[in-house]
């Protein structure tokens, strides 16, 4: 693909930023296209002026920057984001992917795991499955577009035909099909990580190691976003006409076990941009709602390891057990198993005292039938845990504890996946998935979809002039972080791990209203008296992974408050929202969507109805109780 190379390096007036807090420059002249970061420079030496942070003097350097211009502006690396860059790049617009960590080794696509792809989905009968697997709180018009938006599978094919791709197979070399939900029909053992391959092959613009810390707004409107090349610390600056967020879920604050937390993903799924569009006035919806799995917690170095561990989720749930050996979820059919109920089955049994020390259930393997019903992703692990561990899985029973991997908190979005803030869209955002959970077929629809309507609005979106004043607040804001200065300091590791683990205290399958009201009196204090006194000890911006973590805390606390005040307001049991004090779904009541913004300062509360489309409120209460009678 043909592109137009630029580099600007802004060198704003220290004295006159101060003076006046900003610069105005010349607007956007077409598509650039990608920066050759080959010979790319940081900008000259610095030099710092002091300002008053904290009630300390900090010297914070001059700005100088980087500014990359696009049309479509792509933040994410995963199954979204690939799907929303090879629609646009479909569309023959320039586009720049925004990547976290290194391309294709980062999120859930570089995790690489052994995941379920769908291979047939009849859009109607999968929209109709996924609205009562919502439990009714989904955005009909959103979930009907993205389910009725049909993908192009042909990528999934070409990879499978050249063998990059290792769908199973039988002797003769038919693809093996496994009827999933009603409608669809998917294949397993595919990798992730050949589908960010191939965006390689397309010269698709990806500038990775790069952590967004702000959106660029003028006007009320997103016009791109900015933020830190980790490997330097160089500050970039990409403008677009239409930004797509697609960063993944919030996971990384649910507990910690000696090197993660209680949780699969990605050290990268921190929130940063849903609290960044939060902080801009955008609504947060459906922040009550994540997922569970089940997942080894031993040996504790390995806990929380999909690819090293051993586990069970609501699709190979069979040969899950109390610790009496009762398998009592066997007997119930796969198509009325969903996340939720697998969630509150599992809380149940851990209030009945059946459970385990660490708060899990049990997976039973001592024999070889019961090894053999393991997805082969775990069974791999069943020789190693053996002999590196010392672990024999025909003497005794496994211990696997509720570990998060999905969260549903993300900016309210309309049907063209559009959210509030006009040019940001999000593939995932709030309302498209209700009290459901995320699935790789629709994470590719939805990212299909966005990339789709970002083109279409940014064919008719016009900048006229650049204000540069937001640029060189969030250039400021994020070198205070690094160059504080404080009594009594405490290090971002510290922060992390209080809020971790309120988050565990309070946002774990089982719920209710003293430990979430004690986590959110928590995190009130931890923003009041710990984040200011956070210090970051080296004050390098070359690979600084304390910078990047203290940066994150910030994200990371708004969206562990946020979560913990809409499960504390919804007070009933709906989906994997387990509230031991509320033990009964309330359709009178809760057939609604929660929504927090930030005003003031301030997070507020509110009730939404949902968006109808097919049904409306009352025929909703019967079909999420009968599934498909309407």
């Amino acid at each position: 693909m043909a592109t137009k190379e630029k580099k600007e390096n802004k060198e704003t007036s220290r004295r006159k930023f101060l003076k006046d807090a900003g610069l105005l420059a010349g607007g956007i002249a077409g598509s650039m296209g990608m920066v050759n970061l080959a010979g790319a420079a940081s900008g000259s030496k610095d030099t710092a002026t002091e300002i008053q942070a904290q009630g300390k003097t900090v010297a914070v350097p001059e700005p100088v920057y980087e500014v990359y211009d696009t049309d479509i502006l792509i933040l994410g690396g995963g199954f979204a984001a690939v799907s929303a860059a090879m629609e646009a790049f479909g569309q023959g617009v320039n586009l720049l992917m925004v990547d976290k960590g290194p391309f294709g080794f980062s999120g859930g696509v570089g995790m690489n795991w052994d995941n379920y792809v769908a291979s047939t989905v009849d859009g109607d009968k999968a929209y109709r499955f996924n609205f009562w697997y919502s439990e009714g709180l989904a955005n009909q018009k959103a979930m009907s577009a993205i389910y009725n938006h049909k993908i192009d599978n042909q990528l999934l094919i070409e990879m499978a035909n050249r063998g990059t791709t290792a769908f199973s197979r039988t002797k003769e070399g038919k693809l093996i099909t496994i009827p999933m939900i009603p409608g669809a029909d998917v294949v397993e053992h595919g990798f992730s990580r050949h589908e960010s391959d191939e965006l390689k092959r397309y010269a698709i613009n990806v500038v990775e190691n790069t952590m967004i810390t702000e959106l660029f707004i003028q006007d009320g409107r997103c016009i791109g976003a900015m933020g830190i090349y980790l490997p330097t610390g160089t500050f970039r600056v990409f403008r677009a006409r239409a930004t797509i967020a697609a960063a993944g879920p919030c996971t990384w604050h649910y507990g910690w076990l000696s090197v993660g937390p209680v949780s699969v993903g990605s050290p990268d799924n921190t929130g940063d941009i849903d609290a960044i569009a939060l902080r801009h006035g955008a609504g947060l919806t459906d922040c009550e709602f994540m997922a569970n799995d089940l997942i080894s917690m031993y040996p504790e170095g390995l806990a929380g390891s999909y690819n090293g561990g051993i586990g069970a989720d609501d699709v190979d749930y069979t040969y899950i057990c109390d610790k009496n050996g009762d398998f009592w979820m066997k007997n119930i059919p796969r198509e009325e198993m969903n996340r939720g109920l697998f969630s509150r089955e599992v809380a149940k049994k851990i209030l009945e005292g059946k459970g385990g020390p660490h708060g899990g259930v049990y997976i039973d393997c001592r024999s070889d039938a019961k090894i053999a019903g393991l997805r082969d992703l775990y069974k791999r692990n069943i020789k190693p845990y053996k002999d590196l561990f010392g672990f024999d899985f025909k003497k005794d029973l496994l211990e696997v504890a509720p570990e998060w991997y999905e969260s549903n908190g993300h900016p309210v979005v309309d049907e063209n996946l559009a959210t509030e803030i006009p040019g940001l869209f999000c593939p995932l955002g709030g309302g498209t998935r209700g009290a459901r959970t995320g699935s790789i077929d629709v994470s590719k629809c939805a990212g299909s979809l966005s990339g789709l309507k970002a083109v279409e609005y940014a064919d008719k979106m016009k900048i006229n002039r650049i204000d540069w004043q937001p640029v060189n607040k969030e250039f400021i804001r994020i070198h205070e972080i690094l160059n504080r200065k404080v009594n009594k300091p405490i290090r971002p590791h510290v922060v992390r791990h209080a809020i971790q683990k309120a988050s565990f205290n309070a946002l774990g399958p089982i719920r209710d209203k003293a430990s979430l009201e004690s986590s959110i009196k928590e995190l009130v204090r931890i923003r009041k008296e710990d984040l200011p006194k956070m210090i970051v000890s080296a004050k390098t911006k070359i690979f600084n992974t304390e910078w990047k973590e203290a940066i994150e805390n910030y994200n990371m606390i708004d969206m562990v408050e946020a979560m913990c005040r809409a499960a504390l307001m919804r007070t009933e049991t709906r989906g994997p929202h387990y509230r031991a004090d509320f033990e009964k779904r309330d359709n009178e009541n809760w057939l609604c969507n929660i929504t927090v913004k930030l005003v003031n300062g301030k997070m507020q509360l509110e009730k939404k109805p949902i968006v109808c489309l097919d049904y409306t409120p009352e025929q909703v209460k019967i079909f999420i109780d009968n599934k498909f009678s309407l």
